[in-house]
């Protein structure tokens, strides 16, 4: 009999076990993988949610579309659900974990090629396991002058999964599923689809176009289970003649209306190419490393009014809003100027150059590594803020008006102080709205701190649902909760799509809420 943490629901022991030798006779023993201990990787969660109870029944690690449709055609046999992931590491946000417990991962991490980068028009075609680490490596050894837009956790994940899961980075090419263009995709009977012009026999143009002909196919593929992604395609950002990392320093936090209304207007105007970081400098300060001890010494939350209060005392900005100038010489300079104006008039001090010197050498290091496409390691410094290794990303989309990114902060302000975790947000402005990125640190230790965390974003959710804002991700123990908040009729139509695609629901069920 099998030692495994959870069977599928309504498969029998034997059934699974059974199920297990077709597996291994498909792709080798060593990439069947069900003992518990051997399993310990895929259950690091970051989330206040006891692993056990969204725990896989096992893994199994695939190297080629022809091993999907095998294992597929035996989840069919046996009623067997599989969690496709491509790194698995979708920090702040569940890992691996299942939407729900018992379902098989199907580890895309050997899928790993480059298939093919075209120079000229700057494009790409990936599998789901190649790492950015992994692109951005092949970009400098051929000396390819392309550019990445990599999000926080940098090397480690790759841009299959970012990109379904409609991430976000911090070049030009920040939003990440507007940069894609044409999938391959494996349907749940093993039928392999490639959208767009990739339909067409022989094309050089699968990568360059979006559409092609009929209805748009690709955005169902993105945070859904209608379907596993084993080819992606990418358009990267041409490497720019030079470019400008500069940040804006305002003393208060009421100055966050008025970085709002400058952000907007230097992004819609396209005076910066790059998304804006708004951030306070206690989030500067935790993603440079530095203890919390700095700003608090003492026991209790660190509030806003503190942050303030420190950043004051030191003569440091309690806001700073960050971006990078894109393109020629002659370019940078002329906008640098509307930057510096936009600046000026909204009551903030600019940096730029050899001025980001000023700031924490591994922030400034940060900031010229990420708004160039270098990934980097360095974000995972949050996870020393207070230690314990507890995590959970509450994001919720925020139209980039001043008056609302201030209605948003002073809803978060008051659900962190009565739940008693500190203030460190951010958000991530990309012209017409903005991720707002609460960064809810706790100690996975402290059965208290994970209860208050569980109830934080329970009632963050219901809060801001309430008041018309809905998060743009979500993790395995919000789902379907986060589903409910963008209304049954969408929840009926991704189920119709669901059972018109994959009827027995053997791909991923739970995932974005989405069941037959």
């Amino acid at each position: 009999m099998t030692d495994t943490l959870n069977l599928p629901a309504g498969v029998s022991t034997a059934d699974f076990d059974n199920a297990l030798k077709e597996y291994i006779a498909v792709v080798g023993k060593d990439n069947v993988i069900v003992a518990p201990e051997a399993m310990a990787p895929y259950l690091k969660a970051y989330i206040p949610i006891d692993e056990k109870l969204y725990a896989p029944s096992g893994a199994i690690a695939v190297s080629s579309v022809e091993e999907i449709q095998a294992v597929l055609k035996i989840c069919h046999k046996y009623g067997i659900p599989v969690w496709p992931i491509s790194t698995g590491r979708n920090f702040g946000y569940g890992t691996a974990l299942p939407a729900v417990p018992g379902q098989l991962l199907l580890d895309l991490r050997k899928m790993n090629k480059i298939i093919h980068i075209d120079p000229e028009l700057g494009t790409a075609l990936v599998e789901p396991g190649v790492t950015y680490a992994q692109l951005h490596a092949y970009l400098a050894e051929h000396k390819i002058p392309l550019w990445l837009s990599v999000p926080g956790p940098g090397p480690l994940v790759g841009p299959v999964g970012q990109t379904l899961i409609r991430g976000e980075g911090y070049t030009a090419y920040a939003e990440q599923f507007s940069s894609c263009c044409g999938m391959e995709v494996v349907l749940a009977d093993g039928q392999v689809v490639r959208t767009g012009l990739g339909g067409i026999e022989g094309t050089s143009a699968w990568q360059t176009n979006k559409y092609g002909y009929g209805p748009y196919l690709d955005g169902i593929f993105s945070q859904s289970n209608f379907g596993i992604v084993t080819k992606l395609g990418l358009w990267l950002m041409p490497a720019p003649e030079s470019y400008e990392v500069f940040t804006i320093g305002f003393p208060a936090y009421s100055d966050l209306e008025k970085a709002v209304e400058m952000g907007r207007r230097l992004k819609l105007s396209e005076t910066v190419r790059s998304p804006l970081l708004i951030a306070s400098t206690a989030t500067g300060m935790a993603l440079a490393g530095v203890p919390r001890s700095v700003i608090k010494p003492e026991p209790g939350a660190l509030t806003a009014e503190d942050i303030q209060a420190f950043a004051q005392k030191n003569k440091q900005p309690t806001i700073s809003v960050s971006g990078a100038l894109y393109g020629t010489r002659e370019q940078i300079a002329a906008h640098l100027k509307l930057v510096e104006k936009e600046a000026r008039d909204a009551g903030g001090m600019l940096l730029h150059g050899e001025q980001l010197n000023v700031l924490p050498e591994k922030l400034a290091h940060h900031f010229r590594d990420i708004f160039t496409g270098t990934p980097n390691l360095q974000e995972f410094a949050l996870l020393n803020w207070i230690g314990g290794g507890g995590l959970i990303w509450f994001a919720p989309i925020c139209p980039t008006r001043g008056s609302e990114a201030m209605k948003q902060v002073e809803m978060m302000k008051s659900l962190a102080t009565e739940f008693g975790f500190d203030f460190i947000d951010a958000f991530f402005l990309n012209g017409r709205s903005m991720v707002h990125l609460f960064n809810l640190f706790y100690n996975r230790s402290d059965a208290d701190q994970v209860k208050r965390a569980y109830a934080f974003f329970e009632k963050a959710q219901a809060t801001f649902a309430k008041a018309g804002y809905g998060v743009y991700r979500s993790n395995p123990a919000f789902m379907k909760k986060t589903a409910e908040v963008y209304g049954q009729a969408q929840m009926d139509i991704n189920r119709r799509i669901k059972k018109a695609l994959d009827p027995k629901g053997i791909l991923a069920p739970g995932m974005s809420g989405i069941t037959i």
